[in-house]
């Protein structure tokens, strides 16, 4: 199915993205689920963008799909200095 091979894709290109800005980080946390929950909650918001009938601003969109991003590096940017 096309669709589940290009959201492997784009999960693997994030993950080892990740590996590389994280390079202490071990088996955990499971870069796997993170990057899914981290492309769930963008799909989420884009869809609920379409619902609305695109009548919000793309800014505004991009801005609120933003915040996860920027949880996750200072999340995992903590976990890699306390490995090294």
């Amino acid at each position: 199915d096309r669709v589940n091979l290009q959201y492997g894709f784009v999960v693997d290109l994030l993950k080892t993205r990740l590996r590389q800005k994280y390079p202490n980080l071990s088996d955990t946390p499971d870069l796997g689920y993170v990057v899914s929950g981290c492309i769930g909650h963008m799909t989420h918001n884009c869809m609920l963008w379409a619902e609305r009938e695109f009548s919000d601003p793309i800014e505004m969109v991009v801005d609120h799909a933003f915040y996860p991003w920027m949880g996750l590096d200072r999340w995992l940017q903590g976990l890699n200095d306390k490995a090294s």
